[in-house]
């Protein structure tokens, strides 16, 4: 069920028997994943304010807690750890269940918490916070063990939202694996270099999301988190040797964004966002002393991507219609895609898609989530170039460089940089121009 309307929502908790805990660690992968930190809006439309140069306070002189908001809107959550759990007030830190039950199912009601017996814990709160018994034994929420706690809190819209409190050097050992990917030996310092790069993400965001009751997504809406079974022993020895390391520029933390493959040259956030340029993320040529592109290792650095005239009418202008509000059908049947412009640095400003029924313009990253593969995921970049634009029997032709967003830290840049034998503050130094590394703890 949904979660309250009222602001006094509260959880009902009922413990179950027994559990096992499922879940075995993902196969070995090698490539980062193809979408990076952060790619979209969030899934209820908001948007970080990490978008502005954030300054380090004074407060921040040891190691922060993340909020990392792992299920929002769900209409129950169970909670379990073999150490056994206690339930908190999430604002008085008064315990209100200490049987050290392995199991503890919530859902969204209004009046009370009650326990399994259905006795009352206590009525009209409406953040509660879940421990292990034992803090070294993991908490699994949705299914998947994380060092920390847990927070449940009902939003009056939203409904049930589960949180992973968790100490900001234990949320990078979740973070960099996923966003990376195993890494060789001679490939470290690129690891050390997303290490640095998502702790800067992760303190720039720390309160950045307040509205929703936590800091990040556990998704590439802000930095994909695996927790405990993404874990190995390189990813913690580059955590441990960066600790409380992050950018700064004059001062601020900086919006260490950054992306799976930029092509040959990353961008700038107004050629793809339209947003405001920051001095320290400016377009870097990304090529080594040599000739070759450090990214060219990539198997998105070059790709081709087609579409039959029966997808440019399904998927495609289906997108379209969502982005103009319109029905599919007031837009007709699409005749040719065409780039009206350019950036500076190539990359396709603005799209033009003809149709019977009139047309329409597409700007900077929008393109990548109109112009879709067959499939459903977003095209690679919007470093691309149309080679067949007519929407006839032989469809669509389209051949394009790099995968993702293209702006701050190139991900196969910084592996390429790394075997060439370029240590982590080189790699960061090339992506996020004039920063300076500051250990901030």
């Amino acid at each position: 069920m949904t979660g309250p309307g009222g602001s006094r929502g509260v959880l009902l908790a009922s413990a179950l028997l027994c559990w096992a805990c499922a879940g075995t660690p993902p196969p070995e992968r090698t490539p980062p994943p193809e979408r990076t930190a952060p790619e979209a809006a969030a899934p209820d439309g908001t948007a970080p304010e990490a978008g502005a140069e954030r300054p380090i306070t004074e407060t921040i002189t040891s190691e922060p807690t993340v909020r990392v908001g792992i299920e929002i809107g769900v209409s129950s959550a169970v909670i379990m750890s073999t150490a056994g759990l206690r339930v908190l007030d999430g604002e008085s830190g008064e315990v209100l269940e200490a049987s050290g039950k392995e199991i503890l199912r919530f859902e969204a009601s209004e009046g009370a918490f009650l326990v399994e017996s259905g006795g009352l814990i206590g009525d009209g709160r409406p953040r509660l916070l879940i421990e292990p018994l034992d803090p070294a034994i993991p908490i699994v929420l949705a299914g998947k063990p994380y060092h920390g706690a847990a927070e449940l809190l009902v939003d009056p819209v939203r409904g049930l939202v589960v949180i992973n409190r968790i100490g900001l050097e234990e949320y990078l050992l979740g973070v960099v694996p996923a966003e990376i990917g195993r890494r060789r030996p001679e490939e470290f310092d690129a690891v050390k270099a997303q290490a640095v790069a998502a702790r800067t993400y992760a303190i720039s965001s720390l309160g950045s999301r307040d509205s929703l009751g936590f800091d990040v997504f556990a998704t590439v809406e802000d930095q994909a988190y695996g927790g405990v079974d993404l874990e190995r022993a390189e990813i913690d020895r580059a955590v441990r040797e960066t600790e409380g390391e992050i950018l700064t520029y004059d001062g601020a933390v900086v919006l260490a964004l950054y992306h799976s493959t930029c092509g040959g040259r990353t961008a700038t956030r107004y050629e793809v966002w339209a947003e405001p340029d920051l001095p320290y993320l400016r377009s870097v040529r990304d090529r080594g002393s040599g000739g070759d592109d450090f990214c060219a290792i990539s198997p998105r650095y070059t790709w081709r991507e087609s579409w039959t005239p029966d997808e440019m009418n399904g998927l495609v202008r289906a997108e379209l219609a969502g982005r103009l509000g319109v029905p599919p059908t007031s837009i007709g049947r699409i005749l040719e895609i065409r780039v009206l412009s350019r950036t500076e640095e190539d990359r396709v400003d603005e799209l033009e898609i003809a149709a019977t029924g009139g047309r329409y313009v597409i700007r900077k990253n929008d393109i990548r989530f109109v112009l879709r593969p067959s499939e459903g995921r977003i095209l690679g970049s919007t470093d691309f170039r149309v080679l067949h634009g007519r929407v006839d029997g032989d469809g669509v032709l389209v051949e394009g460089r790099g995968y993702g967003h293209g702006i701050g830290m190139c991900q196969w840049g910084a592996i390429g940089r790394a075997r060439a034998g370029q240590d982590y503050r080189q790699i960061l130094a090339a992506y996020y121009t004039g920063a300076s590394l500051e250990r901030l703890y």
